[in-house]
């Protein structure tokens, strides 16, 4: 199986040919099944909008069609990793990426024989008067060979008989993804010796420097079924994967960060724990504009929980406070960075309460510190209604 990181959407390969049921890349010689108009269909899990089992139907009756000059060759399945497109509702990334298959490029081929689908009755294939009916649009046959054969992802024409079993897996090898964010989500880079923060791989915790539940905790942090959840400067996205796993996958998942390194072991987390979980990779403080448009078309109904954290310093105060207001989220969990203390040890219990003029002026609060690393502040503000 051939593997590719991403397929992106907004800018596509040369020639490519975004329709309805998949989208065809003539430059790799592969075609993209259960995609609708070349947007991301799957929401939350892996299986959830994406009936695999389709993938081996398809493939089955095009390789038997083949053999018969009525289908273009067809070779092995072929793996994306991250899916970028323009979802309605703008979501950005899919990280449990998308399957497809090698076909060849039937106009590069001399002219097929396929005319109807009374070549294909003698086959052990089944489906209802629609599929069938639907293999005699136009658009489905391509110098004379036919290159589809799904009406949608469910109903669509099936293999009975000796087809594949199963689709192989895609996934990274989890001993060299563990080892690659240890090493790349450091803070600062290559000055530690382990990750930054915890990071769930394959449904199970490793530890970084920093606890993830445990923050969590201490701010309150306890998204529900339906809830919401933006993380500004997400990092390897463990708050994301933590309230992803609370609420049973049930609600919108978005983290953004500035350093790609960040953002690409954070898909690649995501997608080892099934998690589509959306994580951009964009500057923030340089397309604020953008960023807010993006974050209002994608979450209509508003954002349940923002969380900026240890974010002062890379994007200044006035800027962090300015997105608490413009984005107005129903609860917003913010930690300083490290806070100097007045024996200069990090030990006192007190020190600068930085940050805390604004959090007040917003009717926040003061929720507790956190130690994993060095002091910091960790504050809550809360929206009525």
């Amino acid at each position: 199986m051939r593997i590719f990181d991403t397929l992106d959407l907004l800018n596509p390969p040369t020639g490519a040919v975004l329709g309805n049921h998949g989208i065809w890349l003539p430059s790799l010689g592969v075609k993209v099944p259960f995609q609708w108009g070349a947007q991301i269909t799957k929401r939350t899990r892996l299986e959830d909008g994406y009936p695999l089992f389709s993938i081996l139907d398809e493939v089955a009756i095009l390789t038997a069609l083949a053999g018969r000059g009525l289908a273009p060759p067809v070779g092995d399945f072929v793996f994306f990793r991250d899916v970028i497109s323009d979802y309605p509702g703008a979501w950005h990334c899919d990280p449990c990426g998308a399957f497809g298959y090698e076909i060849a490029d039937a106009n590069l081929l001399a002219p097929g024989s396929f005319k109807d689908m009374d070549a294909m009755r003698d086959l052990p294939i089944i489906g209802s008067a629609g599929a069938w009916g639907d293999i005699g649009k136009p658009d489905n046959t391509v110098n004379g060979y036919l290159v589809d054969v799904r009406r949608t992802a469910w109903d669509m024409l099936h293999w009975t008989e000796g087809k594949r079993q199963g689709l192989p897996d895609p996934l990274e090898d989890l001993p060299d993804l563990k080892a690659r964010v240890h090493r790349e989500c450091q803070f600062p880079a290559g000055e530690r010796a382990e990750a930054y923060q915890d990071f769930m791989l394959c449904g199970a915790w490793e530890r970084g420097q920093r606890r993830v539940v445990e923050r969590a905790d201490a701010l309150g942090f306890a998204p529900q079924p339906g809830d919401s959840v933006l993380d500004i400067g997400c990092q390897s996205g463990g708050l994301l994967q933590y309230a992803h796993e609370r609420t049973n996958a049930d609600g919108r998942f978005v983290g953004v960060d500035v350093s790609l390194p960040y953002v690409e072991c954070a898909r690649a987390l995501a997608r080892s724990c099934g998690q589509n979980i959306c994580i951009r990779h964009m500057d923030v403080v340089a397309e604020r504009d953008a960023f807010l448009a993006w974050v209002r078309a994608y979450f209509p109904g508003g954002v349940t929980h923002l969380c900026l954290l240890s974010m002062e310093k890379h994007i200044g105060e006035g800027f962090l406070f300015d997105l608490v207001d413009a984005i107005a989220p129903r609860h917003a969990y913010i930690e300083t960075n490290a806070v100097a203390t007045d024996d200069g040890t990090g030990a006192a219990p007190d020190g600068p309460m930085k940050l805390w003029p604004e959090v007040q002026a917003r009717d926040g609060r003061h929720v507790g510190n956190s130690r994993d690393r060095n002091l910091r502040r960790l504050y809550r503000i809360d929206r009525n209604g």
